[in-house]
């Protein structure tokens, strides 16, 4: 058997699902060309009436028609050439040691998937306590023997995305959820909790806090039993411009590797 170190690393394809985007979608792409050379970076654009798609042009993004976030990764998927897929929301930072722990765990054939604990940028006690509550919910999933994730960041190996055909374009709400299950079916899907990837709790700023957190718990519910419906439904958000700033200026004194 051919020692790991000896292979060569597998190309990684970026692909990020954006509708009007242009305040974060900077920060990500200068964040990943900092970091590594990906094989490409494909932009899945919702008819953004911003600078998003101009914006990922401009800094050699390939950039497709998206849809609803799970409609969007299938579309970038559909085009991207690497073995291995990094699927990214646009409000998401990641460091050396994310591309590092792909790249080796990727070196085991069982596995099919990856994903990484997710830290919020600068926010309050009781959003910090639901990100925490999610990381403790997910690990004990996974030494249960079941795969559930979330999507600001999901990596996934190519021919097995291909396999199970993608996301579930039916599932309107929770397709992340959906994808980790199904992928937990046809090989090991990888949680990583000693390394974390920084997320925009933005989401918490422009709805009620307790019911977000109760909805994204029901939509965790009906994927891990395999159930399709929504109950409520999805829709892209706009989001106070200023929110983006005041996070990046947080983000540079943040260490995502951090394990607090």
């Amino acid at each position: 058997m051919k020692n790991p170190s000896t292979l060569a690393a597998p190309q990684v394809s970026v692909v990020i699902p954006t509708c009007n985007e242009e305040n974060w979608l900077p920060r990500l792409l200068h964040n990943l060309q900092s970091i590594a050379r990906f094989r490409e970076i494909i932009v899945a654009d919702h008819d953004s009436r911003d600078r998003t798609a101009d914006i990922a042009r401009q800094v050699g993004c390939r950039v497709v028609p998206g849809g609803r976030p799970g409609i969007a990764r299938n579309r970038g998927a559909a085009v991207a050439s690497g073995e291995i897929l990094l699927f990214l929301d646009a409000d998401v930072l990641i460091d050396a040691t994310i591309v590092e722990s792909i790249l080796d765990v990727f070196t085991d054939p069982e596995v099919v998937a990856l994903h990484f604990r997710i830290r919020p940028i600068g926010a309050g006690r009781f959003v910090r306590l639901c990100f925490a509550s999610m990381t403790f919910y997910f690990a004990l999933l996974s030494r249960l023997g079941l795969s559930q994730g979330i999507g600001g960041c999901m990596v996934i190996r190519a021919r097995s995305f291909r396999q199970i055909q993608g996301f579930d374009e039916d599932v309107e709400v929770g397709e992340d959820a959906d994808i980790f299950r199904r992928l937990g079916k046809l090989g090991r899907v990888k949680y990583e909790t000693g390394r974390a990837v920084l997320a925009s709790p933005r989401r918490f700023a422009i709805e009620s806090p307790l019911g977000l957190a109760l909805k994204t718990m029901m939509w965790a519910v009906l994927r891990l039993t395999g159930r399709k419906k929504s109950l409520i439904s999805y829709k892209w958000e706009k989001y106070p411009p200023g929110l983006a700033g005041r996070e990046a200026q947080v983000s540079r004194r943040e260490d995502p590797t951090r394990t607090g």
